[in-house]
């Protein structure tokens, strides 16, 4: 089913948004961030390519962010600048690290490891205290025991403090996994586009 978003906006009937105003979800009498939620609508087997090509990058739907199936993310410490996946099926997000070392400072368990930044292409070394070990469920149905440290990360226009496993990621496509002890319950996600949030 062709999905057309319409913007809802409360001088006049629903219309549909041309794509420069679904950019920003413009409303003539409203804020952009108070917008009312839009609304879908079946526009039939006619309208499926004007569809895919209205860019709802930054509209904020009730406050809820709109986010690709992949987004570029900025984390700390570090300033590491990397592609990720996002994937609200995952409990808890993930960094690839490789080499990881525990060691103590002031009593207290740390961990030094390296991961990659600046578009995969550099290697950075790390120091961050170890919060906990998580048992996490891969693929296989197979268990595998990983440490967490807390990091923060930035997507958008959103910043959050979040849990992160560390885990070799060099099988993977992607370097970050970001789930849902990041995204919470006030994202939305399109998984059939990529970088919604810019690059």
């Amino acid at each position: 089913m062709a999905l057309l978003l319409l913007c809802a906006c409360t001088s006049a009937p629903p219309a549909p948004m041309t794509p420069r105003q679904a950019a920003t979800c413009h409303c003539p009498v409203l804020e952009p961030a108070r917008c009312p939620e839009p609304v879908l609508i079946d526009p039939g087997p006619s309208a499926t390519t004007r569809s895919k090509s209205t860019d709802a990058t930054t509209c904020a739907v009730s406050g809820k962010l709109l986010l690709g199936a992949v987004e570029q993310v900025v984390i700390e410490p570090g300033d590491l600048r990397l592609p990720a996946r996002i994937d609200s099926g995952a409990a808890t997000s993930s960094l690839h690290a490789r080499g990881i070392t525990r060691f103590e400072r002031d009593g207290r368990p740390w961990l030094r490891f390296e991961t990659v930044t600046g578009g995969v292409a550099q290697t950075v070394r790390l120091e961050l205290p170890l919060l906990r070990f998580a048992a996490i469920k891969g693929e296989g149905e197979s268990v595998e025991v990983r440490p967490v440290v807390t990091m923060t990360v930035r997507l958008g226009p959103r910043t959050r403090r979040v849990r992160m496993t560390l885990a070799d990621r060099g099988n993977y496509e992607y370097p970050v996994l970001i789930g849902r002890d990041f995204l919470g319950g006030d994202t939305l996600i399109d998984t059939g586009r990529a970088m919604l949030q810019g690059h």
